[in-house]
Parts: structure tokens; sequence; C-alpha cells
């Protein structure tokens, strides 16, 4: 199952409570590449160097992603899969 989450990051006050991502029990999450403006994110392969920081290159020089942080597309917007057993 697939929960689409859009990741926001809260300004935090002085007093104020701010929810940490594992107050949430997803088994999986999706981060899709739209500003809440509507915009893409830039650069446009942040996709790519996000998920990059968890593959490696093998003996032929191709990346393999891990199966924690996947790029794809979502609903024709560049979006990272990640599992939630990355914790």
């Amino acid at each position: 199952m697939v929960t689409r989450l859009f990741v926001r990051l809260p300004l935090a006050l002085p007093g104020s409570t701010v929810l940490a991502m594992t107050a949430y029990q997803f088994p999986s999450f999706i981060i899709v590449g739209i500003t809440g403006a509507g915009a893409r994110f830039r650069p446009s392969a942040w996709a790519e160097r996000l998920a990059g920081t968890l593959s490696n290159i093998n003996i032929d020089r191709r990346t393999v992603y891990s199966p924690y942080a996947q790029p794809s597309l979502y609903e024709e917007a560049l979006c990272v899969f990640v599992n939630a057993r990355i914790r």
C-alpha cells in the first residue's frame, strides 16, 4: 500500500510542538516534486540525487538504487518512493 504524503518542513516557533515523521505509521510514502504553489522542484534531477544517496554502482557502472528509496514518476511529476523500513 502506498500513501500519498506531501512532505512539508514546518517552521518551529518557540513553544510550539512539531510532529516528527515517526509519529505517522506508513508502510511507504511518496515525496512528490511539486511545491504548494504547483511549481516543480528544482533542479530537475532532485529525485535521482536524493535516491542516489542510498544507491551504489555495480560492476557494469550502472546505478543500482536501494529498495528503500526509488526515483520514479507519479502523476507525471518526479517523485521518490520511500519505504518506511528505511528507519
